[in-house]
């Protein structure tokens, strides 16, 4: 297990990133920080899927899919430089609220035959990703860890993959914190 701890630019303190490596497959990644904002906005962020290709990191699309029994789903299109192809995924996307005022929101890939894979994209499988909210400094602030399964699909370079896995978390918290802080700041109403 790796850790690294980078300094934030923008909304969050740091990100400390762990690379978990698993018995069998791709890593486990978690990134973990404080935003300067209580639970329930950054709650709202992250529960707004048609917004993140607006915020989050080479995310060229984003929107729900329904799913059996009434529950949304997720599918979203990410964008990999060249000579990588760009991914996707259709995966389950359910948000419960943790005793203390938290929230869980989970994430796994799902077949869905209305979706199938797009031409010239590589479908993301196995997909797992967990997001906890914890209220710190009475609510106030919001502890936010991110862990996904490091699959990335294809055959990327072991050189890169170890890059995404130390980069992707930092670039995600950071991206999640400023668009929670342009949303919420008490001067967000005064910006263009």
């Amino acid at each position: 297990m790796g850790v690294l701890t980078l300094g934030s630019a923008l909304a969050a303190d740091d990100v400390q990133v762990e690379v978990l490596d698993q018995p069998q497959g791709a890593p486990v990644i978690r990134g973990t920080t404080v935003l300067e904002a209580p639970v329930p906005a950054v709650r709202e962020v992250l529960l707004d899927l048609p917004s993140y290709p607006r915020f989050m990191p080479n995310t060229l699309a984003a929107e729900w899919v329904p799913l059996p029994g009434g529950k949304k789903g997720s599918y979203l299109h990410y964008h990999f430089p060249w000579p990588l192809s760009d991914r996707d995924s259709v995966s389950t996307f359910e948000a419960e609220d943790l005793p203390g005022g938290g929230m869980r929101l989970t994430t796994h890939d799902i077949v869905v035959p209305e979706r199938p894979a797009r031409d010239g994209l590589v479908r993301l499988t196995p997909l797992r990703s967990l997001w906890t909210l914890e209220p710190k400094e009475r609510g106030t602030k919001t502890r936010v860890v991110y862990e996904y399964l490091g699959e990335l699909g294809g055959n990327i370079p072991d050189v890169l993959l170890q890059y995404e896995w130390n980069q992707q978390p930092v670039r995600v918290l950071n991206a999640l914190g400023a668009e929670v802080a342009r949303r919420f700041a008490p001067d967000a109403g005064a910006r263009p």
